[in-house]
């Protein structure tokens, strides 16, 4: 578990919730092998975020390198935007309205063999890392969200960990917000460790996820949130 993971806080209720549906197994390939492949299950468009100047050293913002990859998908129509091993620090808001955008979007970081363990599991198995390679550091405090999505008849998110920070009160005010999104699909994924303190007059208070008039489903992932 990394430097991220190991955290203790106090006064805090963990609410973990579990989804666990088809199996899946994979191999944990090097990050060029993952984009060949993402590459070679289709025609569609796969992009790095590499190449819009991210950094993913855990100290660079990287959002404005998010944003761009993303608004380049939406111009070409959809694909897949891959997310290399790294961690990816995210202080300034992500946010695309892809009304317009026909095909679907993709998400995806680096596969792990990690599983969930399942419900009947002891609770130090439940909450396991799924040594997830690609970890995304939401860092846009209380007001802010950190990624807001909207407009997609479409979305795949997967083999993503978000992960919070002992240091702050409130990592972003909402980690992950789909907004009129006709199908959504979080899948092999974790949220660990994220504080959601902020307080909107017209939002109310703060989630890791929130989907707003829109089909979300979560499978095979760790979604975890703090509370004073």
């Amino acid at each position: 578990m990394n430097r991220f993971k190991s955290v203790r806080y106090t006064h805090v209720f963990l609410c973990v919730v579990w989804v666990l549906l088809n199996a899946f197994s994979s191999s944990a390939p090097a990050n060029a092998q993952s984009k060949k492949k993402l590459a070679a299950a289709g025609n569609e468009l796969v992009l790095s975020v590499a190449d819009f100047g991210s950094n993913g050293d855990g100290v660079t913002d990287d959002g404005p390198a998010f944003q761009r990859a993303l608004d380049a998908l939406a111009e070409a129509g959809g694909g897949t935007l891959f997310v290399p091993g790294g961690h990816y620090f995210i202080g300034s808001p992500v946010t695309k309205d892809f009304s317009g955008v026909s095909g679907s979007i993709t998400i995806q970081g680096v596969p792990s063999d990690t599983m969930p363990a399942p419900p009947t599991a002891t609770g130090q198995e439940l909450s396991r890392s799924l040594d997830l390679p690609s970890e995304i550091i939401p860092a846009t405090g209380s007001i802010d969200n950190a990624f807001t999505l909207a407009n997609l008849n479409h979305l795949t998110i997967q083999h993503l960990a978000f992960i919070g920070r002992a240091s702050e009160v409130t990592d972003a005010f909402i980690t992950l917000k789909l907004s009129d999104i006709t199908s959504a699909t979080i899948y092999h994924s974790e949220f660990y460790g994220i504080s959601t303190f902020g307080i909107i007059q017209s939002e109310g208070g703060g989630n890791v996820i929130r989907a707003v008039r829109s089909d979300l489903t979560i499978q095979q992932s760790f979604v975890s949130r703090m509370y004073s």
